[in-house]
């Protein structure tokens, strides 16, 4: 058994000569690896995907930063709380974004989200 850093791990080598980790650190029973993957994803910022952006386009939706940045927020919020595809909607807009992802799949002006069903989420956010 090898210490690296504070973190106990046993070595072994391979054919290859290659040193393999035994035994990955855990956090609340979950692997490390998981947890930073999470975490990383969490502070990106969300993107739009093409079609999304064609719509905001077509529909002459202005996104503002601050308004941005409360997406953001939301996505961290609805991500924490296990959602995967959410609902956000704004003053004159909504979006559906994809919380895994972190992008936004597409999005619809006032007068559309008075005639269209959303299907497909799990949860809805209000910016």
């Amino acid at each position: 058994m090898s210490r690296v850093g504070a973190l106990p791990i046993e070595m072994t080598r391979a054919a290859t000569g290659l040193a393999t980790v035994g035994h990955a650190r855990r956090i609340h029973g979950e692997p490390f690896e998981n947890v930073l993957e999470r975490t990383i994803r969490r502070s990106a910022p969300v993107t739009f995907s093409a079609h999304a952006l064609n719509r905001l386009s077509a529909r002459k939706i202005r996104i503002s930063e601050p308004e941005r940045e409360r997406i953001n927020q939301a996505a961290d919020h609805a991500a924490a709380k296990g959602a995967r595809e959410s609902l956000f909607v704004g003053p004159n807009y909504a979006l559906v974004v994809s919380i895994h992802n972190r992008t936004v799949i597409t999005a619809m002006d006032l007068a559309r989200m008075r005639e269209s069903v959303v299907t497909n989420i799990d949860s809805a956010v209000w910016l």
